[in-house]
């Protein structure tokens, strides 16, 4: 919900926000999603916590201004790679893990759409 300020690297430095997060999650290849396909665009993305270490965000936005999260973090307890999804207060989320990385797409948008935002990050991190 933050306007003013809702990333800390913006878009247009995005070759610099995906090497400066990759080398803060160990992750030389790391790559920012595109969603361009799907209709949304990279807003920019931030360094946060995730389970007291160093985590990934990039945002994204479409047209009408709906606002998607990608979360990216260690997770070396669980090596689970399928699909599972939650729901709390009108707020989608698809999250997986895939080797010692957990990922984490949420919004506020209709299930089937961040399904396939889900679905197309999958496919666009490194296995």
């Amino acid at each position: 919900s933050e306007v003013r300020h809702p990333v800390e690297v913006f878009a247009d430095q995005e070759a610099h926000l995906a090497k400066w997060l990759g080398k803060r999650l160990d992750i030389t290849d790391l790559k920012v999603p595109n969603l361009q396909s799907i209709g949304f665009k990279l807003i920019g993305g931030r360094l946060l916590p995730v389970a007291d270490k160093p985590g990934a965000m990039f945002m994204f936005e479409n047209d009408a201004g709906r606002r998607v999260t990608v979360l990216v973090g260690r997770n070396g307890e669980n090596r689970t790679t399928s699909f599972r999804f939650a729901s709390t207060g009108g707020v989608e989320t698809f999250y997986w893990i895939d080797g010692d990385l957990g990922y984490a797409v949420t919004g506020d948008i209709p299930r089937t759409l961040l399904q396939q935002i889900a679905e197309e990050c999958y496919r666009q991190f490194p296995t």
